[in-house]
C-alpha cells in the first residue's frame, strides 16, 4: 500500500512539474506573441505613413506635369500664331 501511494505521489509531483513547465512555456510563446504583434503594428503604421507621403508626391508630381504641359501647349500656340 505504501509503495502504490509513493508512485502516486511520485507521478502526481511529476504531473505538477509538467504543468508548470507547459504554464511557463505558454506564457512565454504569449510574450513572443505580444511583441509580434507590436511589432507588426509598427511596420502597419510606418507603411501607412509611407504611402500616404507617396500619394502627395503623386499628387504634386501631377499638378507639376499639368502646368509644365499646360504652359508648353500655351508656348506652341503663341509660336503657332507668329
Amino acid at each position: 500500500m505504501r509503495s502504490i501511494l509513493g508512485e502516486t505521489e511520485e507521478e502526481l509531483a511529476q504531473a505538477v512539474k509538467c504543468l508548470d513547465a507547459a504554464l511557463k512555456e505558454s506564457q512565454k510563446l504569449s510574450g513572443d506573441l505580444e511583441a509580434l504583434e507590436d511589432r507588426k503594428s509598427n511596420k502597419m503604421e510606418l507603411l501607412q505613413k509611407s504611402l500616404d507621403k507617396t500619394e502627395e508626391n503623386k499628387k504634386k508630381l501631377a499638378m507639376s506635369l499639368g502646368q509644365v504641359l499646360q504652359t508648353s501647349g500655351h508656348d506652341i500656340q503663341e509660336e503657332l500664331e507668329k
